[in-house]
Order: C-alpha cells, then structure tokens, then sequence
C-alpha cells in the first residue's frame, strides 16, 4: 500500500555522481549544532568506489 525510503535513487545517485560527503543526522537542535561545528554525529553515506 505504500512505502518509506529514507532517500530516492535520484539522490543517491546526484550523491554519487558528485561525490558529495553525505549525513544522516536526527532534527535536533543540539544535533545540527554539534554537526555544524563539525562533531561525528549521525549516519554517513559511504558509496563503492568504483
């Protein structure tokens, strides 16, 4: 009936494509602070090198 996907196709493959440093961090302020200041805080997106 329906389905959740974190990200689509289109996005990973941008991502790929550009090479881009990616993360999966939670909406919280003190979260976005510490990630903005560049802590090690959520998730990364590491694609195969090809």
């Amino acid at each position: 009936a329906g389905g959740y996907d974190l990200m689509d196709i289109v996005a990973l493959k941008i991502i790929e494509r550009s090479k881009i440093k990616t993360r999966i961090i939670k909406a919280d302020i003190k979260i976005l602070e510490k990630a903005i200041k560049g802590g090690d805080v959520g998730t990364e997106i590491v694609l195969p090198s090809k």
